[in-house]
């Protein structure tokens, strides 16, 4: 069974926008389908450089950081 059969179901709870996936969920075709039937644009690391997945891994874990302990210093303005 193709993992990826749900994706499409599962994505349309949400109101559309881009969402991170493995490379099991690359492709033209299956990107097409949730466009199309979910509004959604779906990315995984087959769709940007080295240097940019290394912003968005950095950018990612310090959203996480802050969300899990608001008075961290990274997390202050």
């Amino acid at each position: 069974m193709d993992d990826r059969v749900p994706a499409p179901d599962l994505l349309m709870a949400a109101d559309g926008g881009i969402t991170i996936g493995d490379l099991g969920y690359r492709g033209k075709e299956f990107q097409d389908l949730l466009i199309e039937k979910a509004e959604m644009l779906m990315l995984t690391r087959a769709d940007v450089s080295q240097r940019e997945s290394a912003l968005t891994i950095s950018a990612t874990r310090t959203w996480f950081r802050c969300n899990a302990a608001p008075q961290n210093n990274l997390c202050l303005e």
